[in-house]
């Protein structure tokens, strides 16, 4: 989500930038930085929204959890970077960097 935010904002302050580099008066840079501030005030309200995580449940079970990952990791065969070109892996490498270069 952080990610579309930063797109979007990053496409509506080019266009306002572009739009307003003829005036010369204090709004040319004023208006571009108060629209990059409209994006980040929604998601700092959103922020104190959130609900805090139960970390005390989590203690018990990260532990178990832990001993079962180490114990599944020694009976598994070792895997290679050859293994992330295999199957569907490429395609999500592709996607991946779609999204970034977009």
């Amino acid at each position: 989500m952080l990610h579309i935010f930063w797109a979007i904002g990053i496409i509506i302050v080019n266009a306002v930038t572009s739009h307003d580099i003829t005036r010369l008066d204090d709004a040319a840079y004023r208006i571009p930085i108060a629209l990059q501030w409209m994006f980040l005030t929604p998601l700092a309200i959103l922020l104190f929204l959130a609900p805090e995580s139960p970390w005390w449940l989590n203690i018990d079970a990260s532990v178990t959890m832990v001993r079962r990952t180490i114990d599944l990791e020694k009976t598994e065969k070792e895997n290679n970077y050859l293994e992330l070109l295999r199957n569907t892996g490429i395609y999500r490498i592709f996607i991946v960097c779609g999204v970034y270069a977009a």
